[in-house]
């Protein structure tokens, strides 16, 4: 019998990088959606922008807690111990990495998803405010 190794590879410090760099939008985008709903009730708006309001925060929500889920692997992935290079699994390796490539691109997705979000909000207000000036709003 091998000894197992721990090593932090490569692939799971950027697992982690990628999945905290999509949690830091969804939780504004998240908050921002909630504040927004909340202003919605507050102004008495129709139903149907409240509804759709309530959509977002729940579509937010399941991406945040998908990229959260996705990091607390990367974080687990860093302290399971590594296979001994004279163990015969060449099939359960190609099946891990096929699993392992597939969720990485899923975490990126997710990811990009979150930032293209953030940036979309981001210019709707821009484009808000300068319209309400533009109108003689203050």
């Amino acid at each position: 019998m091998g000894a197992y190794h721990t090593h932090v590879q490569l692939i799971e410090v950027v697992w982690i990088c990628i999945g905290l760099a999509g949690l830091a939008p969804s939780v504004v985008n998240l908050w921002a959606n909630i504040v927004e709903r909340l202003v919605l009730r507050k102004k008495g708006i129709n139903s149907a922008a409240q509804a759709f309001a309530v959509g977002i925060i729940w579509v937010e929500s399941l991406i945040l807690v998908s990229q959260f889920i996705l990091v607390i692997i990367g974080f687990i992935a860093m302290f399971v111990p590594d296979l001994p290079q004279n163990v015969e699994t060449e099939g359960h390796i190609n099946l891990g990495r096929v699993v392992t490539i597939s969720m990485f691109f899923v975490q990126s997705a997710l990811a990009i998803r979150s930032w293209i979000s953030f940036f979309i909000r981001r210019h709707i207000y821009e484009f808000a405010e300068a319209s309400h000036i533009d109108e003689g709003g203050e």
